[in-house]
């Protein structure tokens, strides 16, 4: 997840970035102490989103994890305080970590300076926001991000869904005593994993994501892109709005297919993973160890009736990062509406519901995000 997060330079690497969450239950929090949630306040006064200085050393700062996966970037710091332009600075991160206490990058305000640091203390790096003695601010947000553009304002207008958010602060877990959110569900390895909503060409943030605006897809045994990051073969495949309906061509080979090149694949080899799809609104699931190159799939073939779903997780010889797959090998259509690929032994893509219905764990993904 930390990998994935990592990858995706738009992605903010702060947890609680809004200060919404406060498990504490604490209307403020004064001294040295575990202030909001992923929140570490000293010699401040932290209410909701207003900052109080009340010393001239008065900080919040949040150290960030798996920060190794920072060494040798470029990333950007970011802060948005209401009535002011949205304040930032780009820095690069040296690799190996410094020896000593090193500042990154800062820049400085009218009431105090945010900056990325290198703490030898604790060997961590830390994200801080320095409030000068006397000054009160509110904060609408603040970003950290790979690469050397400020995407805040974006996350500010179009800000993701509340599951996100908590999601990130239980799996990122930075402070003692701090309550969970949510019941455990993994994060989901695959990019634009949901499908119902008839394709993003219809505007209006409709899954999947689309962006060639086609609908109707039968490439003949060519590998060809179908919709976005999703590609494959001899498969017919159309987007409906309930879901991707996919079939064998029933002329180009013995099967169709459609796959997703999962790009952090490399880092989970070794690592027991489950590999799951929602088909004709019934979940299907695979799980074993994740293969080095050339080594064994892992793989299943599923009887639907009148037609045949088979779906694989691979990294062959002839791959340059493992893959999933979802197979038809009838020409009977069946449609997808998700899938998700995940570490662990058991698929937390879906639930049966009291009625026996299978339904989402994960709230559909956030357009914006995905």
């Amino acid at each position: 997840y930390l990998q994935k997060i990592y990858n995706a330079g738009s992605n903010n690497l702060l947890v609680n970035p809004r200060f919404k969450y406060n498990s504490r239950s604490q209307q403020s929090y004064t001294g040295t102490a575990w202030g909001l949630d992923g929140w570490y306040c000293a010699n401040i006064t932290q209410t909701g989103n207003i900052l109080t200085s009340s010393s001239a050393d008065s900080s919040i700062q949040q150290p960030i994890k798996g920060a190794d996966m920072l060494l040798g970037k470029t990333v950007t710091i970011s802060i948005a305080v209401q009535g002011q332009d949205i304040a930032q600075t780009s820095c690069s991160i040296p690799s190996p970590a410094p020896s000593s206490t090193t500042a990154f990058g800062s820049t400085t305000t009218t009431w105090g300076s945010i900056s990325l640091w290198y703490d030898s203390s604790v060997s961590q790096i830390k994200f801080s926001v320095n409030v000068s003695n006397g000054q009160s601010i509110t904060i609408n947000g603040v970003k950290l991000e790979l690469g050397s553009t400020s995407t805040l304002q974006a996350d500010l207008d179009n800000p993701p869904s509340e599951d996100i958010e908590k999601l990130k602060l239980d799996m990122y877990d930075l402070d003692p005593g701090r309550c969970a959110y949510l019941p455990w569900h993994n994060e989901n390895l695959l990019d634009n994993w949901y499908f119902v909503g008839g394709g993003s060409q219809q505007g209006g943030g409709q899954f999947p994501i689309n962006q060639k605006g086609e609908t109707d897809f039968s490439p003949g045994s060519a590998v060809k892109y179908y919709f976005d990051r999703w590609k494959g073969a001899r498969a017919t495949a159309s987007l409906t709005d309930n879901g991707v309906k996919l079939s064998w061509d029933g002329v180009n080979g013995t099967n169709g297919y459609i796959a997703q090149e999962v790009e952090i694949g490399m880092n989970f080899i070794g690592q027991q993973i489950t590999y799951s799809v929602i088909v004709n609104d019934k979940l299907y699931s695979i799980s074993g160890i994740a293969p080095e190159k050339g080594g064994a799939t892992i793989s299943k073939t599923f009887d639907l009736g009148d037609a045949q779903l088979w779906i694989q997780y691979e990294y062959t010889n002839t791959l340059s990062v493992p893959r999933a797959l979802i197979f038809s090998t009838t020409n009977a259509p069946f449609t997808v509406q998700a899938a998700k690929l995940e570490l662990g032994y058991l698929s937390t893509l879906a639930r049966k519901d009291e009625s026996g219905n299978w339904v989402l764990n994960d709230a559909p993904p956030s357009f914006q995000q995905e």
